[in-house]
């Protein structure tokens, strides 16, 4: 299974992603490091809804 910081370094060279960040609504698509955070937000581009990852890769909308 990946980690966490794995995911948000897949997600950052997707093109479908609009930002991959460590906080709710902060649209950046610079690279992030999860260090020590236990979960990373993320917004695909087609759809107006965030999803929040956390360590266990669980999805929340």
């Amino acid at each position: 299974m990946p980690t966490l910081q794995e995911l948000a370094d897949v997600f950052y060279k997707d093109n479908e992603i609009q930002y991959v960040a460590l906080e709710s609504k902060v649209a950046s698509k610079e690279k992030i490091t999860v260090g020590n955070n236990t979960s990373i937000y993320t917004k695909l581009n087609k759809y107006p809804y965030e999803f929040k990852i956390n360590s266990k890769l669980q999805v929340y909308c």
